[in-house]
């Protein structure tokens, strides 16, 4: 296993320096900061109250903890899982009317299937 070596201090020294000599060449577009603190403040003022926002508030402070969230994932899961049976149950009851009226016509083409 190799160790790593430590950097020589001069490193730091040669850098501090450098950084403290550097100075922008550029300049700022006119009103810079004035659009920089409009900026913020349009990110830090209170949005209109949503129903939405105040569903994943209570949400986040329900979901906080893990066992809770847990459940409304095991939850979710379940729903998605039933709701995916169902639907394919009814895809193969229809299949299967589908290749009963085709089996029929196949025996007596002139024969309409009954329901």
């Amino acid at each position: 296993m190799q160790t790593m070596k430590p950097e020589p201090a001069d490193n730091d020294v040669t850098l501090s320096q450098v950084l403290r000599e550097w100075s922008p060449s550029g300049e700022l577009p006119p009103r810079f900061q004035e659009q920089v603190w409009q900026r913020l403040a349009r990110a830090e003022a209170p949005g209109g109250v949503t129903l939405w926002a105040i569903f994943r508030r209570w949400l986040e402070a329900r979901a906080n903890r893990p066992a809770v969230a847990l459940a409304y994932v095991t939850v979710l899961l379940g729903i998605g899982v039933s709701a995916g049976y169902w639907h394919a149950r009814v895809d193969a009851s229809q299949t299967e009317l589908e290749l009963q009226a085709r089996y029929v016509q196949a025996v007596d083409p002139f024969e309409t299937p009954r329901p």
